[in-house]
């Protein structure tokens, strides 16, 4: 695996990315040592690197654009950490609830439409992983263990800036819309 990191800056992404980067379970986990991984980063990816026309609102809340049904299951965020990353303070801290999995705890937020905070048209999730079998030491050790290459990506928060971390393999196979499963 060949990782690479890029900035993620005002000049390179869409609002969308910064809105939830900056929700509090999101920085409170990624400010303690946690990162992001898997389809959000890759949204972000996309966005950034033009693929898809992908775009984080499209991802998190993609049935507002199938004309309003719920036809298509939400996006959501995922928090990766190692063992030694006490998230039991971010959890206690916010109303969440338990995955249905039951490998993570949840915290729901609703997206608004722009300004508009009285219009909501979708609730997406951000996820903590709290099973220790899905808690790993470096996020190249979290990414690695992806059965499918397409979805080794990931956001870390380092002396307060945010990266984008890519296999660049992955980001070949979604350029040529390739899947490879490991």
């Amino acid at each position: 695996m060949n990782l690479k990191y890029l900035k993620i800056s005002k000049s390179n992404c869409d609002n969308d990315t910064g809105r939830i980067l900056s929700k509090k379970p999101v920085y409170a986990a990624m400010s303690d040592g946690s990162w992001i991984a898997g389809g959000f980063a890759r949204a972000v990816a996309h966005s950034i690197f033009n693929i898809n026309n992908m775009t984080v609102k499209k991802y998190l809340v993609p049935n507002k654009y199938k004309g309003g049904e719920d036809r298509e299951p939400c996006g959501d965020v995922d928090i990766f950490s190692p063992a030694h990353v006490e998230i039991d303070k971010i959890i206690h801290k916010m109303k969440t609830l338990k995955s249905y999995g039951g490998f993570a705890t949840n915290f729901e937020n609703v997206w608004f439409e722009d300004n508009d905070r009285s219009c909501p048209f979708s609730k997406y999730t951000i996820q903590l992983v709290d099973d220790q079998k899905y808690r790993y030491d470096t996020i190249e050790d979290c990414l690695s263990s992806f059965d499918i290459r397409n979805a080794r990506y990931g956001i870390v928060l380092k002396e307060n800036s945010y990266y984008l971390v890519y296999d660049d393999a992955s980001l070949i196979l979604d350029k040529n819309k390739t899947l490879d499963i490991v």
